[in-house]
């Protein structure tokens, strides 16, 4: 079976729509913890936590332990890539379609 890369693993995990929003608050937010999160968004906490699992995984998210709190922030370089990334598919599909 095929190595994922890094690109695959952005792909991947910001093809998921609630991932994504998720994403997005992140990065519009210095830092942002879990309750914050999960409030106003209609999504439960375990569900965030997942999403959030995998937001790590992939490398875009960091976090930072402080007691019972952990703000989360972006990764800049992940999130660059993942801008270019974007830039690039939509390129493509503007060729494509």
């Amino acid at each position: 079976m095929m190595q994922m890369t890094a690109v695959d693993a952005v792909m991947r995990t910001l093809a998921d729509p609630t991932r994504r929003a998720v994403f997005e608050r992140i990065v519009k937010s210095e830092e942002i913890t879990v309750a914050e999160l999960t409030r106003g968004s209609g999504v439960t906490q375990s569900a965030i936590s997942q999403h959030l699992r995998s937001l790590k995984a992939a490398g875009l998210i960091a976090d930072r332990p402080e007691g019972r709190n952990v703000p989360l922030s972006r990764r800049p370089q992940r999130a660059r890539a993942a801008r270019r990334l974007d830039g690039a598919l939509r390129r493509l599909l503007a060729w494509a379609l």
